[in-house]
């Protein structure tokens, strides 16, 4: 398998923290996923099933590697192979080709590729009590096939994370602040950042109310998630200036109201979204193309990971757990469905494991940059599900912000309090603005 290129660029800030937080030194270590700056989706040749074949053999390869057997060749059986017994199967879930918007029971199949050949079966489920399945998912199925053509499934594994994670383990605590000494405070903030009939940086209502939050709290990092300029809204045809201008005047016009919060040591992080209508509008996307702003601002990619202080944030603007949602099919217990979503990223070392994704921009032929280069310890990625905060399988945090505006009702906002022993765990608030 060919290994990701990861461009690393390191900064050290050295910062004064007041009250009960120590001086600390951290260095922050932006990673940014390769990008073909001057080639476009369409003008790439897109060879979605050698990604698929690839992405199949890694994780048949990683599976076997777990139970510790080594025989790679013939440990899988040919899915269309006729067999009275029980044997595993590896592939990739795709639905029927009647069914558009969801999975249905009866309209499951597996699909797995032979030299240059796509093998597709289907999955009779009525063996099982519970599962989560949804499109592009890869999962080992241990079942038989008696006529060649479906696949009786009695079991379902579906968790390729990393074995050796590099996570601190730690836990949310309990929303008691005297629990927690701080060394390390960050806040999340995620756009639009206002109502669908407004626009400009003075009718951000809820962006500026944001900020007063931040005065109030003294963040040592700030992260902002797109969009900044909303296609969706209402009055964004009715600018002043071309986007970029407008883009440009927004950035001006936040440093001044940084400087005027007194916030100017603040570290900020910028992550674009589809949405953004100054931006490449395909997922995934570069950074932020800017000049002539303060040292200790990052535009990176979308998705994108960076370390703070040793810990590994991975942070996307696009709302993969939406449409893994949407187009899924899950049997069992449902209540706690939304909040098992993310575990579905961390298993399939991805930030968008669903294909396809129909009505939506996404550059398949770019999949490696949707690719876990490592095991994050949080997770970041704003969604219209239900706000939350929870630990995946005693590994990553996952942190759902929400918005800051939903159309014409406030918003939601996060922020992180991590002690300075990490051991003592991370506090996740999420507010209402």
């Amino acid at each position: 398998m060919k290994n990701i290129q990861i461009k690393t660029t390191t900064i050290d800030i050295r910062k004064k923290i007041k009250h009960k937080r120590i001086t600390c030194l951290s260095k922050i270590k932006v990673c940014v996923l390769p990008f073909e700056e001057d080639s476009y989706l369409w003008q790439k040749p897109i060879n979605v099933v050698r990604q698929q074949r690839n992405l199949i053999e890694e994780f048949s390869e990683q599976f076997l590697r777990k139970i510790e057997q080594n025989r790679i060749d013939d440990f899988f059986e040919n899915l269309n192979q006729m067999n009275q017994s029980i044997t595993f199967y590896i592939g990739r879930v795709i639905e029927g080709y009647e069914k558009k918007t969801k999975i249905d029971l009866k309209d499951v199949f597996l699909e797995n590729f032979l030299e240059n050949r796509s093998i597709i079966v289907k999955l009779d489920l009525s063996q099982l009590s519970e599962f989560s399945l949804f499109p592009g998912q890869v999962v080992v199925l241990k079942g038989s096939n008696p006529t060649g053509n479906e696949i009786i499934v009695f079991e379902i594994w579906s968790d390729f994370s990393f074995f050796n994670s590099i996570s601190k383990n730690l836990r949310i605590l309990n929303n008691t602040k005297s629990q927690i000494k701080h060394s390390l405070i960050i806040q999340i903030g995620c756009g639009p950042f206002y109502y669908s009939d407004l626009f400009g940086f003075e009718q951000a209502l809820f962006f500026h109310e944001f900020f007063y939050k931040s005065k109030k709290i003294k963040p040592d990092v700030i992260i902002l998630c797109g969009p900044f300029l909303d296609e969706t809204n209402e009055l964004i045809e009715n600018c002043s200036f071309v986007y970029q201008d407008e883009w440009i005047k927004f950035l001006r016009k936040l440093k001044d109201c940084i400087l005027r919060l007194k916030l100017e040591n603040t570290s900020f992080f910028f992550i674009p979204s589809i949405r953004d209508l100054h931006h490449r509008p395909s997922f995934p996307q570069p950074p932020f193309n800017t000049i002539g702003t303060p040292n200790n601002w990052y535009f990176i990619s979308n998705p994108s990971f960076f370390t703070i202080e040793s810990l590994v944030f991975a942070v996307s603007s696009f709302d993969s757990l939406f449409f893994i949602r949407e187009r899924g099919f899950f049997q069992g217990n449902s209540n706690n469905l939304v909040l098992d979503l993310p575990s579905h990223l961390v298993q399939q070392k991805s930030f968008l494991p669903i294909y396809p994704i129909l009505n939506e921009s996404i550059d398949w032929s770019a999949q490696h940059n949707f690719k876990f280069p490592l095991m994050p310890d949080i997770l970041i990625i704003p969604s219209c599900l239900t706000c939350f905060a929870r630990q995946i399988q005693g590994k990553t945090i996952y942190i759902n912000p929400g918005k800051l505006s939903l159309r014409k009702c406030r918003g939601t906002f996060a922020w992180l309090q991590i002690s300075a022993a990490f051991k003592k765990g991370l506090q996740v608030d999420i507010e209402y603005i």
